[in-house]
């Protein structure tokens, strides 16, 4: 069983410098996430693959000179434009580097600062989320034939609705937060993507919309193709550790498809979290 870590948590260095100290200390399976803006992103990529290590691409990266927050439903058409444009490019060098998987995360009814990202969101005027879930939808099914031709499943992370974000907005600015909202959405892309299931995005999520998280699992147990593994106090996306009694465990799905997203951690505790993750699946 293959499990990536993801480099989201190592965000004052550049994620393939990360990746290359990883690959030295025996971590081999690498998710390239986060970090700051590096120049000569695709020739490290190049080097890294070709010295061994298994790399999948999600979300940002490569990331942007002039960063922005991708938004596969934002009604700029600057924005929508980067990011299709984005996401194509990433469907590109996942060929390119042998990976089966590229994941995004779901759209916004808001085009929010890359500095808002991880904590509140500035309350600002929402976009009609019917017209956003159109463009949404439109783009994924777009997406996802052209990843297909290239052998490329992608695949569709839950946003993740924090209580600090539910008292600032009157109505929920994210699209694919709960269980009803990730159905609709993925069914209406008629196969085009799979679903990235968060589960620390969705225990955050169940408590501040009322749900059930281990149902919510249940309920959309036949979308979820992938899985990033972490855990929180239920109030904020916090990348923590996964323990041995963590709530998801019982409920997870068989997939091909596995990322430990587990932020501030030692090399070595990185390898005890595999080892854990890996007696757990």
């Amino acid at each position: 069983m293959t499990i990536f870590v993801s480099t989201g948590g190592e965000r004052g260095s550049k994620a393939l410098d990360t990746a290359q100290l990883w690959l030295e200390q025996g971590i081999t399976d690498i998710e390239l996430s986060g970090g700051s803006y590096d120049p000569f992103f695709e020739e490290k990529l190049d080097r890294l693959v070709a010295r061994g290590a298994s790399v999948t691409l999600h979300n940002y990266l490569p990331l942007k000179r002039e960063p922005f927050v991708i938004n596969l439903a934002s009604q700029s058409e600057e924005v929508f434009n980067k990011s299709f444009s984005h996401v194509q490019k990433c469907i590109e060098l996942s060929e390119k580097i042998g990976a089966k998987h590229y994941a995004v995360h779901a759209g916004f009814l808001l085009d929010p600062k890359p500095r808002q990202l991880g904590g509140p969101l500035k309350n600002m005027d929402l976009f009609d989320r019917t017209v956003c879930e159109n463009t949404f939808v439109m783009a994924v099914k777009e997406l996802g034939e052209l990843a297909e031709r290239k052998n490329i499943r992608l695949l569709i992370e839950n946003n993740v609705y924090s209580s600090s974000n539910k008292k600032l907005f009157k109505h929920n600015p994210l699209l694919m937060t709960d269980p009803n909202a990730i159905l609709e959405i993925l069914y209406r892309c008629e196969g085009a993507a799979g679903l990235l299931l968060d589960v620390a995005h969705l225990k955050v999520s169940s408590i501040s919309q009322g749900f059930d998280a281990k149902a919510a699992v249940d309920s959309i147990t036949s979308l979820i193709e992938g899985l990033h593994l972490s855990d929180n106090d239920g109030l904020e996306d916090q990348n923590e550790r996964c323990a041995e009694d963590s709530w998801f465990w019982p409920v997870l799905p068989k997939v091909k498809y596995h990322v430990l997203e587990v932020y501030g951690l030692s090399t070595q505790e990185i390898k005890k979290q595999l080892v854990l993750a890996s007696n757990r699946i």
